[in-house]
């Protein structure tokens, strides 16, 4: 269930027309005076009318939760509506992540592409925007989409699916995750609301097709399916020039060397492919890429 009905009657009125002259006029920035309770339907109209990618920055995280319920309840049900929430952790404290944020983060990452057909809006707090990440760039080219009847090694596949995060298990029932039976691979990325399985006839992807991750049991085919990063500190798209230069500059002076020898020995491990527990403590030192890098030409920022 969605309110678009309501649009109409937003979209009428002399001041809505204004707004929307100025933006499309190319001003830098446009102040605007709204009752806190119209915010989410003037968002959803500008966002119908103006058919651009939207980021909206919202000052604290609980703002930017209830906005974005908000505007759910406006659009109803939008594969294009997103909500980036801010990382559990602040800096240099040791949190393992949680996984719903992780991948509400990763699923908005995958949505300001601007080859997506459908202008995204997302929606996020101070604190969510300010986290460092992936830089598009390496997002982009990480992230793999595979089509039926296309050809694949699947050794290679699986190698880079590791790299990416990803970890092998007996079955697929949560994002970030796969299995090999076979020439079956199952593989759940974070951005999908479904695992997909792929059958391979030699190095062919003969099909693939969504399935239930609680019953295991097929859902219906699909044409192709992508599989994007699952999780923001991955050592294997850092620049590992800057890392290395970061690294020479860090001052242990104050710390134990019990401390020390333990963040020598989890860089090791992290660069050598090896999983970390607490791998979000290193963000800031594999990550220096911006939110706002991900948005195309012409997209619309509100601050709220």
């Amino acid at each position: 269930m969605s309110l678009k009905g309501l649009f109409t009657s937003v979209e009428a009125t002399q001041a809505y027309y204004g707004l929307i002259e100025t933006i499309k006029s190319g001003a830098r920035s446009s102040n605007l005076t709204v009752l806190p309770a119209a915010g989410p339907l003037l968002l959803s109209s500008l966002w119908q009318t103006l058919n651009v990618p939207i980021l909206v920055i919202a000052t604290r995280p609980d703002e930017a939760r209830r906005l974005h319920g908000e505007l759910l309840t406006y659009l109803g049900k939008n594969d294009a509506l997103h909500y980036l929430p801010e990382p559990e952790a602040i800096p240099f404290e040791r949190l393992v992540s949680d996984g719903l944020t992780n991948n509400q983060r990763l699923a908005a990452l995958a949505a300001m592409d601007p080859r997506q057909s459908i202008p995204f809006m997302v929606v996020t707090s101070v604190v969510g925007a300010l986290r460092k990440t992936i830089p598009p760039e390496a997002f982009r080219e990480a992230s793999q989409t595979f089509r039926v009847g296309q050809r694949a090694r699947l050794g290679q596949m699986l190698a880079h699916w590791v790299e990416l995060g990803y970890r092998r298990d007996d079955g697929v029932e949560v994002p970030g995750s796969f299995s090999l039976r076979g020439g079956i691979v199952d593989v759940y990325s974070p951005q999908t609301t479904l695992p997909a399985r792929l059958e391979f006839v030699g190095d062919e992807i003969d099909s693939i097709r969504l399935f239930n991750p609680s019953t295991q049991r097929s859902i219906g085919p699909v044409d192709s399916v992508t599989v994007m990063p699952c999780r923001e500190a991955l050592p294997s798209l850092a620049n590992r020039d800057e890392v290395s230069r970061l690294i020479a500059e860090l001052n242990f002076t104050d710390c134990t060397a019990s401390v020390k020898d333990r963040i020598d020995e989890e860089m090791a491990a992290l660069f050598a492919g090896q999983g970390v527990e607490e791998h979000a403590f290193y963000n800031g030192l594999l990550n220096h890429g911006c939110l706002l890098d991900y948005l195309p030409t012409g997209a619309l920022v509100v601050l709220s």
